[in-house]
């Protein structure tokens, strides 16, 4: 390999410095937090739904410049870029909680314009994974340089090729409603969405409530239908999208991918069993959707809203 002219190096050397430092998150303390807490940071998130080795970041250095003397901040609080899942081309984002809440700034809003942008450019499906605060309360006080913002984006995309939002942590105000545009929202157990959290809302009204009881994932998932599914933790979210993708097209102008598993002729005998003769009695539609469809192809959506109605 050829040496590196010397008065390059001293400019790659600052390059490679300020990618390390935009990989760094929050720092070590607030990382070893979140791991104390059982949860994975998002890197680790990003990195156990793709394909490995696939993700290409985008926008590392945003956020890594002081203009008048502020902080630094990783990213700007959102990593993302293009992967595979399945081999297939993605656009995925998540949000940072170690970086300022997750919140976004507007280098975050220029990256989340760009990524929903990009996802639109190449007709492939966008992946965004919630865990912030909304916009940051600072923006007010500088020009506000990037319009339109993500949401107009993502209706756009929505147009184009599939989008689907994961929850992993506490999602308000602008992160919440972008995650609500898209096809489908999967949240884990202990995740929450709002378009503003109980503070905010006992100084607008005076009520005084919970986290979980104004936006936790059970009650999104079973009373109000806002979010489609419900996840245990981050690993079986990321099972769940990933399974969802492997059913749909990468966008509205092509097939979605075929499978050779278990679609040649059978007998559904084993279906008299479970189907009584006599109407008057209950019985389990989803053992006859089981025998019916291709074995363990059947991926239940809203399993938990709506219950009398199988999707």
């Amino acid at each position: 390999m050829a040496e590196i002219p010397d008065d390059w190096k001293a400019l790659l050397e600052e390059f490679e410095q300020r990618q390390q430092a935009g990989r760094r998150m929050g720092g070590p303390e607030k990382l070893a937090k979140r791991q104390s807490q059982g949860k994975l940071n998002a890197r680790e998130i990003i990195a156990l739904l793709v394909d490995d080795a696939s993700f290409m970041e985008l926008g590392t250095l945003v956020g890594g410049v002081s203009y008048h003397g502020e902080d630094t901040l990783p990213c700007d609080g959102i990593i993302g870029g293009t992967a595979t899942i399945d081999g297939r081309p993605v656009v995925v984002a998540c949000e940072d909680f170690t970086v300022k809440g997750g919140s976004i700034g507007h280098g975050a809003n220029a990256k989340r314009v760009r990524y929903a942008r990009l996802a639109a450019q190449e007709k492939i499906p966008y992946v965004l994974l919630l865990d912030g605060a909304g916009a940051r309360a600072t923006n007010a006080l500088e020009r506000h340089p990037y319009a339109p913002n993500d949401m107009i984006e993502i209706a756009r995309l929505n147009d184009i090729a599939p989008t689907i939002a994961g929850v992993v942590g506490s999602s308000a105000g602008h992160s919440a409603i972008s995650g609500l545009l898209m096809d489908l929202v999967v949240m884990t157990a202990d995740a929450t969405l709002f378009a503003a959290g109980p503070p905010l809302v006992e100084a607008a009204t005076g009520e005084k409530v919970t986290k979980e009881a104004l936006g936790g994932a059970q009650m999104h998932t079973r009373h109000s239908g806002v979010a489609h599914n419900l996840a245990t933790d981050e690993a079986d979210l990321c099972v769940q999208i990933r399974r969802l993708l492997s059913y749909l097209p990468a966008n509205a102008h092509s097939a979605a991918p075929k499978t050779t598993t278990d679609i040649g002729a059978r007998e559904l005998n084993d279906i008299l069993h479970t189907l009584p003769r006599n109407t008057q009695i209950p019985y389990d539609i989803r053992k006859v959707i089981g025998e019916l469809l291709d074995r363990d192809s059947f991926f239940e959506l809203q399993p938990d809203y709506g219950r009398s109605m199988i999707t």
